[in-house]
């Protein structure tokens, strides 16, 4: 009984298998309660699985469950280690065992809807946010991550609502500022995106993107437009613009051509990394062109950044919107 309290207590994935396998001995030879001998079980899948043995802690897990079937917390334990095996449908299987019998596990919702959101099912990552905040409404990760789930589902008023709300509960929560400025620029919002940005920019200075993305939402502000790039030289002041993808604030400071740009991407070796490049700068170019009122050449680049730009990435998605609002 001493191993196994002490192998829930250690801490040390190497000690608590030592301990616990200890312990396990003993419970195997009749000396510790079903109960006990569970939760070692547990607890060395659980250590185990620190130390990236998931084919051991999937074996403890299973001891566990086959001395007591009804124990959510080892169904939900599984579940990770399943999950970190890339074996998603059986993670939502335990996870789903454990919320059948314990249903309001909010751990258990939230964490399967995680395992839905990684494999783009948003309808159910959503729901299982959303349970998980009917049991408990001040979860700013489910909130966020409900967020971030209607954000990937491309949602983005619902998503700026939660995101919202992220915010009322966790106001330095960044994540939740940057992806609201951007989901107000996917939204063509410009004047709220401009001030989450701006924000963002003051908790992360040497965002790069960020830099682009507020320089893109004030050349489309009547007013802003003007100093817009006096900003972005100000914001980029600093960087090491010949690393990617400072040649993209080079070619907005013009201090680079549009021609020169792309014949820097075509420098780049590696053929999935020059066409994600190519994508991203198709965009900044397509809105510079824009800003010019070259409307032909603007629209023929954002076909571009949304045609090879990196899928879900935000210039493939901006660029996609934006062919939706440009007039032919």
């Amino acid at each position: 009984m001493a191993d196994s309290k002490a192998c829930a207590e250690v801490g040390e994935p190497r000690k608590m298998v030592v301990l616990c396998s200890r312990a396990i001995e003993a419970g195997d030879a009749g000396r510790l309660p079903d109960a006990v001998l569970v939760l070692t079980y547990s607890n060395r899948a659980f250590a185990y699985a620190g130390m990236g043995l998931f084919a051991n802690a999937l074996r403890d897990y299973g001891a566990a469950l086959s001395i007591n079937a009804s124990d959510a917390k080892t169904y939900a334990g599984r579940a990770q280690v399943n999950n970190l095996m890339n074996n998603w449908q059986d993670a939502v299987a335990d996870y789903t065992a454990a919320i059948k019998l314990k249903p309001d596990f909010a751990a258990a919702h939230h964490n399967r809807a995680l395992v839905y959101a990684q494999h783009r099912n948003f309808d159910k990552a959503i729901a299982g946010f959303t349970k998980s905040l009917e049991l408990v409404p001040q979860d700013v990760d489910a909130v966020y991550n409900r967020a971030y789930a209607y954000y990937l589902q491309g949602t983005y008023a619902a998503a700026i609502e939660d995101f919202n709300s992220a915010l009322k509960i966790t106001p330095e929560h960044q994540n939740a500022l940057e992806l609201r400025g951007v989901s107000y620029v996917l939204m063509g919002l410009w004047p709220q995106a401009i001030a989450d940005l701006k924000k963002s920019l003051t908790l992360d200075p040497n965002d790069a993107v960020r830099m682009l993305l507020l320089y893109v939402a004030q050349t489309r502000t009547p007013g802003l437009a003007a100093g817009a790039r006096k900003a972005l030289k100000k914001y980029s002041h600093g960087l090491n613009l010949a690393a990617w993808p400072g040649p993209a604030v080079l070619f907005c400071l013009g201090k680079l051509t549009q021609n020169a740009l792309f014949a820097e991407i075509a420098k780049e070796t590696d053929a999935t990394e020059r066409a994600k490049r190519t994508g991203f700068a198709s965009f900044y170019a397509a809105e510079q062109n824009l800003a010019q009122g070259k409307r032909a050449e603007a629209r023929r680049l954002f076909e571009k950044a949304a045609k090879i730009g990196a899928k879900g990435s935000v210039e493939q998605r901006a660029a996609e919107n934006a062919l939706k609002r440009l007039p032919r």
